[in-house]
């Protein structure tokens, strides 16, 4: 079964991976290498198992994109009941909408899904893909949105609203938690502890304070500037700065008045409901 961290593109998804790998992948000894356990929560869908996976379809080497497209909707659940085991309980993160296509009740645990101000999302979108604050703000407002992190792989986004608006439905069937990004960096341990009290209900995690302390001390996002700056981070696009701003982003120092009033008109309920607004 599946235990899905979510969210919208640029909300803290690979923040809390950090956390959540760090605290439930590692031994109690204190590492300079806050990525040492990143990946035991892996991307889905990703180009390293899911790719392969594909492979095996793909006999004409010449499909179009739109082939490609279907052959990842097409595939996203039998990935999964490929990898499902019922009494193993496996963590991935996504940035996909949910749909019937996407997932199901029947592989997927829980989820844990991160919110984030998409005033902000839309300026840290646009440093990572290196576009303007314009053409972000159209990818982020769009339903249609989607993402091609590899040659074969496809994601599907929708937009900020729709992305949570998807998951927010899947709550019905499947018992999700719903973070705050701004939260969890203001008060991290509170919201963490939430978050690990919320997955103990569907698997026994042994609460730790001094372990949360630690796990939270090596993923300060100053540590995570500074190691990505010095080593590297494998999921930066272009050569551009993954950590960049993160809790100290101010959409109101660098937003355009203009793109604030669309982004607030477009959103307005859901920012709302989150007290954005």
């Amino acid at each position: 079964m599946i235990v899905w961290i979510s969210s919208f593109p640029k909300s803290g998804n690979t923040l809390l991976r950090i956390l959540l790998s760090n605290y439930l992948f590692s031994d109690n000894q204190q590492s300079e290498d806050p990525f040492k356990n990143l990946y035991k929560i892996e991307k889905f869908p990703n180009n390293y198992n899911f790719e392969s996976w594909l492979n095996k379809y793909m006999e004409d080497k010449k499909l179009s994109s739109d082939d490609l497209f279907k052959m990842n909707v097409d595939n996203w659940i039998n990935f999964q009941q490929y990898l499902n085991k019922p009494d193993d309980l496996k963590y991935y993160k996504t940035h996909n909408i949910f749909s019937e296509k996407f997932t199901n009740s029947q592989l997927t645990k829980s989820f844990i899904y991160l919110i984030r101000d998409p005033r902000n999302v839309v300026l840290s979108y646009a440093n990572h893909l290196n576009i303007n604050h314009e053409e972000s703000f159209k990818k982020i407002t769009s339903n249609n949105f989607a993402g091609k992190p590899s040659n074969n792989i496809w994601e599907v986004y929708g937009s900020w609203e729709l992305n949570y608006l998807t998951w927010n439905e899947f709550n019905k069937e499947v018992d999700g938690l719903f973070i705050k990004y701004e939260d969890l960096i203001t008060n991290t341990k509170e919201q963490f502890l939430k978050i690990l009290k919320h997955l103990n209900k569907i698997t026994y995690i042994k609460i730790d304070e001094k372990k949360i302390d630690q796990v939270i001390s090596e993923s300060n996002f100053i540590k995570l500037q500074n190691y990505e700056k010095n080593i590297g981070f494998k999921e930066s696009v272009n050569n551009r700065v993954f950590f960049d701003k993160g809790p100290f982003r101010k959409w109101q120092n660098e937003l355009q008045e203009n793109l604030v009033k669309k982004i607030e008109e477009k959103f307005f309920e859901t920012m709302k409901k989150f007290n954005y607004l």
